[in-house]
């Protein structure tokens, strides 16, 4: 990994002036930590081959450090979280299909390996259930960070913090990159990406 010459060590590098090369997400994260969320924005990651690689990176790094202490915001275009998704369990999967399309109107998106439902007017909002017993353990929502690198940042993260991932980081068979990390009170949380 190697910083491109406009990062000094002792001038604050211009945010249209940072490159950084790295291998992997988690050694981007590590070189993005160390430029900061404000020097990122015009920051370009890229592989060892000069593919732009981590842009993900960037912009998930902006919005886990756009939230200030007293509950402001930065800037919102920073955010990457695309979707929260809701999750239950299910005994019977036609059933519940039946329940969620018949009492509120939403369609499947999808039903294997699991039953996804959602909005019609709002994509975005959606209820996903899988047979009981089908994950272990079972989180209890999911946030969709919008990009693989940014699944990969934020498994970076949370392995720097010290917190317990309780499913690895995995490209699944039905196109989605994820993982399971608890969050300090012991909730499950999906952290994942559609795959291009």
């Amino acid at each position: 990994m190697t910083r491109g010459p406009a990062l000094g060590e002792n001038r604050r590098p211009q945010p249209e002036s940072v490159e950084v090369t790295a291998k992997t997400p988690e050694m981007a994260v590590s070189e993005v930590s160390q430029i900061g969320p404000e020097s990122c924005r015009g920051a370009r990651l890229t592989d060892e081959r000069g593919l732009a690689q981590f842009e993900g990176v960037c912009r998930w790094w902006q919005g886990f450090h756009s939230s200030k202490p007293g509950g402001e915001h930065g800037d919102d275009n920073a955010v990457m979280i695309r979707r929260i998704l809701s999750y239950a369990d299910g005994d019977d999967l036609a059933a519940s299909r039946d329940f969620y399309v018949g009492v509120f109107g939403l369609e499947i998106a999808m039903e294997d390996p699991v039953l996804c439902l959602r909005s019609p007017d709002n994509p975005t909002a959606q209820v996903i259930i899988s047979p009981r017993g089908m994950e272990t353990p079972a989180p209890r929502f999911g946030i969709d960070v919008g990009d693989p690198a940014a699944v990969d940042a934020a498994h970076a993260e949370s392995v720097r913090r010290g917190l317990r991932v309780v499913y690895p980081l995995t490209d699944e068979p039905w196109g989605v990159r994820r993982f399971f990390v608890e969050d300090p009170s012991g909730t499950v949380v999906n952290v994942l990406a559609h795959l291009p």
